[in-house]
Order: C-alpha cells, then structure tokens, then sequence
C-alpha cells in the first residue's frame, strides 16, 4: 500500500460586502451562505475578518466533510487579535453537527472548540465533557488581550495536541484524563472507543469567531471575539499509517533481559553535536523513555532497565551498505530488534537508486527477522523519512517512503512476520509547517526534530508516548574555535623568546595564542606569521596553544608544550601514564571498530537527571564518531539505576555480567559501582569479581574505574565515600593492584562543592540535582574528564566545551592594593587583600587578570588553597588590573573589583617626558566618541594622528599615557579599521561583477589591488580568505591578458625587413613587453620571449648593412624556421622547414624578402614529407599542392585548406597519414586530385567540402582512391 500524501479540505474565502458597513461581524449566518466562495486549493481559509461578539457561520460544508472526513490529522492556525475582551476566555472557533445535538448535558457531543484564555491558555474543547478538557496548556504568550494580532497554530490528531502561539515554544499535550478527551479524538479520526464515534461526515457548521447559538460550550466566563481574523485556515491531513505487529510490544517490553535495539542510518541516526549540540539524539531520547520512564524502576527485578541502545549510525551509511553490514553488526552485538531509518544518504539518490533501496530494505528486515530463531526470532523496525523543506527534494523523499512501505507490506504479509514488524511513518507524522520551519537546520532534524521523531517512534512501537522526556534546560554549550586542527605550531626557543611559526597550510589573516608559564597564561593577538613571544622566564615549562583567524572562522591548532631553553624545539604534548598511552594507540591506530562498554549505576545511566541533554557515554560517543572520527565504533550503556556490585538478584552488576562482557564482548570497560553499596570489604572484593570477569572473557579489555561523582555537602553519600576506607579509597586500591586506569571523579567535585554548596544543591544549571545525579553540566564534566584521563586528543571541538554557570554579579565597592615587585617587573595581589576590601563574603577561587597597552593579558588563578597571586611582568610598561572572585556559600555570586592601573617604571621620566605623554594623551581624548556613524574623514586623521604621536613616544615615555586612554584609541581603531576593510572588501567584490575582462574590469583589479595594498597589517585582517582568494584570481587573470596582449604584439611582428613599419612593430612589442610586471613577464613563453629578441637582432643586423636584400626568381630562401623558393616577381611556394619542431604548419598568404611581398601560390613537392606536426594549416593564395607535400606525417590530425583558389592536389600529397581525422577544402575551383592523394589516412576521418561541390568533389575523391568508408561531408 502506497502512503497517503494526499491533503484534505477546501478553501472557503469569505468575501462578504456589507453596504455602508465593513463591520463583518454583524452579519447573520443565513445572509451569507450565498456570498461564499469555495475553493479546492489548500484548505479552508478565512481571510481580513472584523468581529462585534458574533460569530460568522459557514454552512455550506458539504466539501469540507468530503475531504477531512477520511483526514488523520486537524492542522488549525488563526491570526487573530483582541480589541475588548469582555471575559477572561475568548470562543476563536467551533466545527460542529448541529443536527445531532442532545440537549442532555451528560451526553457526548459532536462538537469541537478552541478557546483561548486572557493569559495565554489554549483550551481544546471536545464534546466529552462540558466542565473542561484534558488538552489545554499555556502558550508561553502571558497576553493575548495586548491589542495586536497574536498566531495561533494547533495540529491534533489522535494521539495528541500540539500548540504554538506566536514565536513561542511548541507545546504538545497527550494526557488521558478524566475529560476523555484522547477517546473522543481518537474516535473523531475513525477507530471506535469505549463508545466514542466519527462523527465527521456529519459537521454541518463552522463557526468563526465564536460559538454557534445554544452551543454546547456556551458559559457565562466565555465570550465570541471582538477584534479581528487576519487569517484563519482549517486543513486536513493524511495521518501516519503507523504499524506495530500484535507480538511487537509484549516481545521488545518484557521483562527479559535480552531486549536490545540495534539502529542503523545515515547521518540523522548519528545524531551529530554539529547539528543538536549536547541535547541527545532521537535514539538516545527513545531510550530514556523505554530504559526509564516507562521502565519498572521501583521494582526489585529491574531488567525493563535492561533494554541496551547501540546507535551503528553514521554519516553516509545508506540502506544498501547498512543491508550488506548487517550481518556483521548482529555478530558483534546480539541485538533483539533491528530499527532503520530512511534518510538522505538514500532518498538524495532519486529513481537511480530505487531498485538497489527496496533489495536493501528487503534485506534488512529479512535478516532482522530470522535473527534469535531458536527463542523466537527476531524484531524489524522501519522507519520512514521526516518531511524536508525543499520541492524537489521531498518528491525523493515521498518516492522512497513509498517504496519502502510497498517492500515492508510485502514482507509483513508473509506468515506472521508482521506480528515481529513495525512501521514509523514520520513522513506523514511530520507533514506539518510548524515541523518544516522549526525542527530542521537546513534539511536536517535539529533537538527539537530529534525529540519529536522519538516520541513518533515510541508512539508506534510503545504504544504511547505519554510523560515522554522533554527538554527542559536550554544550555549554549561554548567553545574556543569553530575548527580544530591536526597541525601544530613551531615553536623554538632563542634567548629568552619563543619564536612562533604557524604552518603555511594553515589559513589565517590574524593569530590569537596562548602561553601557559609558572601558572600564568598570557594571551595576545598578532597580525604577522611567524611572531615573537618575548621576555619569557628561563629554564621554565609552558604550553603554547595557537589559533588562526579567518574572518569570522577560528581554527584551534594542536597544542605543543616545551621548556625555554635556548635552541629548544616544542612537541606534542606527552601522555602520561601506560594505559593512557594503550587507549590513545587503540583510537589512534585501530582500522576497525572498538567497542566502550560502560557499566554503573543512575549517575552513568543519566536518564532523567540531564534534561534531555547527553549523558556521558552519549556524549563520549558523539565525540567518537565526529572528533576522532571513529564512526563505526560501538558505545553501549548498559549501566543501570540502582546498581550495585553485587551478584544478587535484581541490580547486582555481578548478577547480571553476562549481558554485559559475555553479550558485547568489549574492548574498553568503564565500570563506577558503589553509590549503592554498603562500603565494606564486600564491596572491594565484589568489584574484584567483576574485574576477573571482564579478563576472564576479553583478557586484553581496557579496564577503567570511575569514582561516584559528589553528592550534598553532609549527605549520607558523601560520607560514605570519603576517607581511607571509603568507596573511593576502596576502588583506587583495586585499580592500583589490577593495572585498572583510575579517574576520581569525587574528589576535586567534593572539594568545591564544601565551598560552593549551589555546584549539588539542585539548581539545574550547576553540576547536581540536590541529591546525588549529576545534570548536563555534570555529565559534561564527567566526559572531559574521561577523555583527558584515556590520553585521547583534547583538541576537538566536544572536548573543548563548556556549558557556562549563572552566576548573581556584583561590584565590589572597595579597592584591593596590587603590590609591584621589588625590581618593578612583577604585580602581586593577595586574598587578604581582596577580604579587606569586600565585606559581603568570603573571597573563594580568583583571577587575576593584567593587560598592557596593546592589550596582552596575563591571567593567573588563586585557588582556595593559594594566599597570593603574582604575576610576572616586563618593567617600563603602564598596567590595567582586573580581579574577579567567586564568593564561597550557597548563594552563586561573583564579585567583580574595581580596575587599577599600575606603572612598572624602573628609570625615572623627566618633565619633558611627561609633557609628551600628555600631549598624545590630548590627541586621543580630542578623538571624543566613535562609532560607525560618527567616523568620517576628520576623526579618521585624528585617530592615525594619535596613534602616530603615541608610536613616536620612548619606551619610558609610553607609560605615561594612562590604559584606559590607550584602550579608547584601540577601540576607536578597531571601527576604523573594520570601515577601512568594508570599504576594500566591496571594492574587490566589484570585480565579480564584471563577466569577462576589459578595460572595466582591469580598471576594478588594479584599483582594488592598491587599495587592498594601502592597508595596515590589523587592516588585512578583516579580510578573509575567501575574499583576498578573489583578488588573488582577479590579479591572476589580469597578469595573463595583460600578457596576451604583448603576446599577440610580438606574434605581429611577421618577418622582419627593414622598413619603419616593421622596425615600429618590433618597438612597440618591447616596449609593451618592458611595461610587464615580473611576473606578468613569466606568463609569455620563452619561445615567444625569442621571437622577439630575434626581431630585434635581425633587423639591427639589417639596419647595420645599410641596405635592402637582392632577391633572385628561382632562390630559396628563410623566413624564421619556414624556407620559400621564388617563383615569380611577385610569387613564391613553400618549400619546406629547417628544424622538424612545428606543431602547427602554417602556411602564409604572404612572405616578405627584400622589403617585398610575395604571395605564396604553392606548396612545394616533398616539402613537409614525413614532419611531426600535427596540424596544417594552408593559407588563402595556394593554388597547387605538390606531390607527396605531407606524405608520411603520422602525426597529423587536422588539416584546413584555407585557399579559395586550389586547384590541383598532386600525388600522394597526404598518402599516409595515418592519423588524419579532419580535412577541410573551402576551395570550389579543384580540378585535379592525384592518385592515391589521401591513401592511407584514418578510416574514421571525414572531409568537409563546400556543399555545391560534394558531388564533383566524391567522383575526383573515389577516382583518385579514397576509402570508401571516410565520410565526405
């Protein structure tokens, strides 16, 4: 069966005119049922309606009925606005069948209506209950009642209610309360409940603005709408044709514990960080809901908990390379069910792809099918693809969809292979504009996509998807860079400067790094490659990390660490550690794929204490399949709330081990056991048990423990895990006696939290849930933490982020003191310092931070444990001091100080210094307030003026000129630098305005060129790449016809005689030649470069003898390579070549000795036998071609016989020339062709003759033997 796509209902346009009135309104129903025009094209729609409390009723419904009667879905969306609400909740709708009315209030009624409230509530009103309905929720807009037009978008079905009001999140109601609301709509759309009935065929009333007289709704708080309807439209839509087997829920939601899911696709299966960040993909969120929510969680034997996710997922893999994998992948993980989704690595194919697609979805479900046949066989789930934006692609997009629903009602018809099969039609689940517009990124699900396909898939699998998870936290993850890359930086050490060298391959037009040193980070920006990190102490350790900026883009390079010391070269970072170094080894080198098993309890199941956002092995994964592009390895969590390491029945991880090691067969094991255990001897031998278990089936996995994560401060938790005999003390000794790699993730957590109780207090936005799970922060953390622990790359873009904590800021009023060091090259600051000048806390973590005047920073942090924080400085220079702390408690504050600068001078300044440093100071303060409108040509001069006059002053007297003055002009340079550029980049974008080159065009390149070369270094850097690159060709071709064109001067030349007109030509060749940049002068070949230095050298020679030459009727003679015999006074033929190194034989209309013309008339015999040229071209005053002239050229191709005037061809003239393919003759005179003229060529050649001469021209051809086969055209 083909799916349904086809959509249902009419257009009803109500144009009513109402003379003297445009009150609308205030018509009554039955006036303007014959003022109604209908139409068939998307819908009912109601356009510019105005409203006095009445509502308009449209009764002639017979159209509507007919094409929503068979609808799976109600897509409803009213513009609509309030002028006077007379009661808190306005009647906007009501579609009805007045004809079946009771007047019972107990009795069912076949009505439906939207109210909205005052406040923003949208109420779904069904005829099941008059005191309310169980779908209504808050739109998010708190004021509907403002006065100005508000959208209101519902999509119901079945199943649910779906509601957006304006730009507000959608909300989406499935309860099945007491109202019976669910019953009523699932009958409204064809399936009898409980009584409930369709009762669509018989609406014979739609009432707009209001409820109909007598309705069933009528209620004194609710009152029809006085304002206006901009647009209302009514739509009728194909509903999914979902499928699930009868065996499919009781088989895949036992409570047995071999219920794994296998789901395989392209690049939405993956579920990309690129794409929905840290929120989970539709996988992981399906199975939150089958692993949690609807798990049996509070019972003693958990294994509904057990039903393992393993997402194989990966960009690119389509349905025939997942078809031809799929045995390989059962092998590796034993699933029960296999689930597949059709997405665009499949459907971007078209119709050529279609006969492979349905033999790989037959093969899919067939092989999911007849896995586990000894203990029932197994499950196959098919899942269509979403709707997309673009036309033309969701005509790919239906063709497959109904292609793969044909192949799975074919396979499902066959014995009871459909009672194991299940069907997703998220096609026509997502055929909706409020899906199209907001849940795809381009053509792609983004979070909001990813949720809404799970919640369908549970829907049809499940059977529900009430109390589905949502999202309910909006973390901005942030990062350093938007690329990260492999190269490294070169850095070598000269005195006590690091010399710094970006790779060339790198693209950037400015650099950012930063300098880790003696616990001080220094930042700085550079506009030249390589640069100077000057000033560095000796003998000391640091970490350099470089990024390259391109315009808008930042790429992070490789980080590389060293020690300076003189000539001494940076590295690689090391990994410490034998088991760091094995893991990197394993992911750096391993061509297959490894699989990560982790095990534990509710802190590495995650479910629902991360919000909808990444647990860590879900998040670990996506940084394996994207940063480390391990695409094919296999993460499985098969961690459990509750856990324990015991083997007893129900959570006991020992218990249950098999399903881990013995199932999975993992390369690496993460184990974090002992939140709910009694922390005894018990459990260290418990955890041994495990450890032997995991060697005991793989003996050369990976093995990793993992402490319990913090808990409350004073909690039962935390107690149980601290000191020398608690859970992590306990873990660390059998890790330590195991060679097990051992990450604590307790520690520094509990060290902070006793100071900043907030980071587990429950605040969703910090690191805990107030008891003990970690939420998104915290599982971020967890994964960090993870990947730096294994030794893996930390340069990528999920290994870099971080979700930012919200933090109450406030100013300290008092001042702390920066202490300058002894030799003025140091500032120092202490906590104490810091405590005396703020009184509304006690100071906790700090940075400090110091900035110079060309904006350097060096950052050092003071931990709760450090007392003071100096950081070294360079002496004669003026610094800004800035501090922030965080302040220790419950509450999550921050206090920033005041900003100082000090003055590290070692000399001392003279009046005439100060002076000068004043001087500069009134130039940049004159510059007053910048912005891009205020910057015009006289503050332009006042800023280049400043910075010149500051860039004059001694290195003692810079100094004197304040921070905050210097930061004013670096700010104002940076708006005039940004102009500058904008003004350059539109110049250079001219160029592409131009579609071929002139003198236009040239005049735009060489203007945008010397615009681009005025700009300052800081200048260029707001340039990119991609728009210098354009210059870069522009330049380019204008290099190459500037070229041309001397080129084409000294190809005029000719021969040379010594006359004024030849002796001109060969000036104004050298001198355009001359004219040419150096590089333009490399585009001219030399052979080319030759002839005219030749030119040049033969008429000096011409000019030195001081006469013309004699020329003799009957002499041969050279004219370049080529030699001419006279044969007349004014004539001569072509006799032949001194050197056989022509690729083209060109044979001229004339040829000029002695200062004379003559023409040439014939082509000597034998004159170019057996040459390598592989064209000829014959000029226009050839009369004659000898016999054998171009005998035996096996090169030759192409021949053009220019001459209107041949008229003989002799003997042989082209015999054997095998390689001929093309002749053209455009003479019409030929009397004569010799024997066996063109014997010999290629079969396949074709000779092309004037077409009134085909016919004599065949007869002289065939008589002079031509191949029968060679086409004459």
């Amino acid at each position: 069966m083909k799916l349904l796509k086809k959509m249902f209902g009419i257009i009803l346009a109500v144009i009513i005119v109402i003379e003297n009135s445009s009150v609308l309104g205030t018509v009554k129903a039955a006036e303007t049922d014959d003022r109604i025009s209908v139409s068939m094209e998307n819908g009912l729609r109601a356009e510019d309606l105005v409203f006095t409390g009445n509502p308009i009723e449209v009764s002639n419904t017979g159209l509507f009925v007919e094409n929503v009667k068979d609808a799976g879905m109600l897509d409803i969306r009213i513009q609509f606005k309030i002028t006077d609400a007379a009661t808190d909740y306005i009647n906007l709708l009501e579609i009805c069948d007045t004809s079946d009315q009771s007047s019972s209030s107990s009795d069912v009624q076949p009505t439906i209506a939207v109210i909205v409230s005052k406040t923003g509530t949208v109420f779904f009103e069904t005829g099941a209950a008059r005191e309310g309905t169980d779908w209504q929720t808050s739109s998010g807009v708190s004021n509907l009642a403002d006065g100005a037009f508000h959208t209101l978008h519902i999509s119901v079905s079945a199943n649910s209610l779906k509601c957006q009001m304006d730009a507000a999140a959608e909300k989406e109601i499935a309860a099945d309360g007491g109202r019976n609301t669910k019953k009523f709509m699932t009958a409204f759309f064809g399936k009898t409940v409980d009584g409930y009935r369709d009762w669509r065929s018989g609406i014979n009333a739609i009432y707009i603005g209001g409820l109909g007289e007598g309705s069933y709704f009528e209620n004194e708080a609710y009152s029809n709408l006085t304002g206006e309807i901009s647009e209302l439209s009514i739509m009728g839509k194909a509903g999914p044709v979902n499928h699930a087997g009868s065996g499919f829920a009781a088989g895949m939601f036992s409570d047995a514990k071999d219920n794994t899911w296998l789901f395989g696709g392209g690049v939405e299966t993956q579920g990309r960080f690129r794409e929905i960040g840290g929120v989970r993909n539709y996988v992981r969120q399906f199975e939150e809901y089958i692993r949690w929510t609807k798990s049996e969680k509070n019972s003693d034997q958990p294994l509904t908990m057990q039903r393992y996710m393993i997402n194989i997922g990966k960009e690119g893999l389509d349905a025939v390379a997942f078809a031809a994998k799929l045995p390989e992948y059962i092998k590796k993980t034993d699933p029960k069910a296999v689930c597949y989704m059709i997405g665009p690595e499949d459907y971007k194919k078209g119709e050529e792809g279609i006969a492979a697609f349905k033999q790989a979805v037959s093969t899919i479900l067939e092989t999911s099918l007849h896995m586990k046949k000894d203990t029932g066989g197994g499950y196959a789930v098919l899942q269509m693809p979403h709707a997309v934006n673009d036309e033309l692609l969701a005509q790919d997009v239906s063709l497959y969809a109904s292609a793969a629903k044909e192949v799975y009602d074919e396979i499902a018809s066959v014995g009871e292979n459909g009672e194991h099969m299940a069907c997703v039609d998220h096609l026509a689940g997502t055929e909706q504009e409020n899906f199209k517009e907001k849940k795809l990124t381009g053509e792609l699900l983004n979070a909001d996509g990813h949720l809404e396909i799970a919640k369908q898939l549970a829907e049809t699998v499940y059977g529900s998807s009430d109390g589905f998870p949502a999202i309910t936290q909006s973390w901005s993850a942030e990062r350093s860079a938007d690329l990260f890359l492999k190269e490294i930086p070169e850095a070598v050490v000269s005195g006590r400067n690091l010399n710094v060298t970006v790779p060339r391959q790198v693209q950037g037009t400015k650099w950012q790094y930063a300098l880790t040193i003696c616990g001080t980070v220094i930042c700085g920006t550079v506009f030249e490659n390589p640069f100077v990190i000057e000033n560095l102490p000796e003998d000391e350790a640091y970490q350099l990390t470089v990024w390259s900026i391109d315009g808008e883009t930042t790429a992070q390079l490789s980080p590389v660490e060293g020690r300076i010391r003189d000539h001494a070269a940076a590295e690689r970072p090391n990994i410490s550690g034998e088991l760091p170094k094995k893991i990197r080894k394993l992911a750096d080198e391993t061509k297959g794929s490894l699989t990560w098993l982790f095990m534990g309890d509710s802190i590495t199941h995650g479910a629902a204490h991360t919000k909808g956002y990444d647990s860590i092995s879900q998040l670990f994964e996506k940084y394996l399949k994207e940063d480390l592009g391990r695409a094919d390895d296999i993460v499985v969590n098969t961690a459990v709330s509750g856990a324990t390491t015991t083997d007893a029945a129900g959570r006991g991880t020992y218990a249950h081990i098999e399903e881990r090691m013995e199932k999975y067969h993992p390369d690496i094991v993460s184990v974090m056991l002992g939140t709910n255990d009694t922390i005894n001897d018990a459990y260290e031998e418990n955890l041994k048990k495990i450890v032997d278990k995991i060697k005991e089936v793989n003996k050369n996995a990976i093995i990793i423990f993992r402490t319990p994560s913090a808990a409350p401060v004073g909690s039962g938790y935390a107690a149980k895990f601290r000191g020398e005999n608690g859970a992590v003390a306990r873990m660390k000794k059998v890790a330590e006696a195991n060679g097990i790699l051992f990450i604590d993730q307790f520690t520094t957590w509990d060290q902070a939290a006793a100071e900043y109780p907030y980071l587990m207090a429950g605040n969703e936005f910090y690191l805990g849930d107030g008891n003990i799970h970690p939420g998104p922060a915290g599982h971020l953390s967890m994964t960090l933490q993870f990947i730096e622990a294994c030794g893996l790359d930390t340069n990528t873009r999920i290994a870099e982020i971080s979700y930012p904590f919200t933090y109450t800021e406030e100013m300290s009023a008092g001042v702390p003191k920066a202490e300058m060091g002894e030799q003025k090259d140091s500032v120092t600051v202490s906590k104490a310092a810091l405590q005396e000048a703020y009184a509304n806390g006690t100071i906790g973590d700090v940075n400090v931070m110091v900035t110079d005047a060309n904006g350097t920073t060096y950052t050092k942090h003071m931990g709760l444990e450090d007392e003071t924080a100096t950081i070294g400085l360079a002496s004669n220079g003026r610094y800004t001091v800035s501090i922030t702390a965080l302040v220790t408690g419950s509450e999550a504050k921050r206090v920033t100080f005041p900003e100082q600068e000090i003055l590290l001078v070692k000399g001392t300044q003279s009046a005439a210094d100060r002076q000068a440093a004043e001087e500069v100071t009134e130039k940049i303060r004159a510059i007053g307030a910048v912005s891009e409108e205020s910057l015009d040509d006289a503050k332009k001069k006042m800023i280049k003026a400043a910075r010149a006059a500051y860039d004059a002053l001694s290195e003692i007297q810079k100094p004197l000129v304040l921070n905050t003055d210097m930061k004013h002009l670096m700010e104002a340079e940076v708006i005039l630098d940004a102009q500058e550029a904008g003004a350059v980049k539109a110049q250079i974008n001219l160029i592409s305005s131009f579609s071929e080159m002139n003198e236009g065009k040239k005049e735009a390149i060489l203007t945008a060129k010397a615009a681009y070369k005025a700009l300052t270094k800081q200048q260029k850097s707001y340039i990119s790449i991609a728009v210098r690159t354009v210059l870069a060709d522009a330049a380019e071709a204008l290099d190459t016809y500037e070229a041309s064109l001397v080129e084409a001067k000294i190809h005029a030349i000719g021969a040379v005689v010594h006359t004024a007109e030849c002796k001109k030509k060969i000036e104004t060749a050298r001198k355009a030649y001359d004219a040419l940049t150096d590089i333009q002068k490399q585009r001219i070949p030399g052979s080319v470069v030759k002839i005219l230095t030749d030119a040049e050298e033969t008429l000096r020679m011409l000019e030195q003898a001081g006469q013309e030459q004699k020329i003799t009727i009957g002499n041969t003679y050279a004219s370049g390579n080529y030699l001419y015999r006279i044969t007349g006074d004014s004539t001569a033929e072509a006799a032949g070549i001194q050197k056989d190194s022509e690729q083209v034989i060109r044979i001229p209309d004339t040829v000029v000795f002695g200062n004379k013309s003559y023409r040439v008339t014939s082509i000597q015999s034998s004159a170019f036998t057996k040459k390598k040229a592989a064209e000829v071209t014959i000029g226009k005053n050839v009369e004659q071609i000898g016999k054998n002239a171009f005998a035996s050229c096996k090169k030759l191709k192409k021949t053009v016989i220019k001459s209107t005037k041949l008229k003989e061809i002799g003997n042989k003239a082209f015999r054997g020339c095998t390689a001929m393919k093309t002749i053209t003759i455009k003479s019409k005179g030929i009397k004569k062709i010799g024997k066996h003229a063109f014997q010999g060529i290629s079969k396949k050649a074709v000779i092309k003759v004037p077409a009134k001469k085909r016919k004599d021209y065949t007869k002289l051809l065939k008589k002079a033997g031509l191949n029968k086969k060679i086409k004459i055209k």
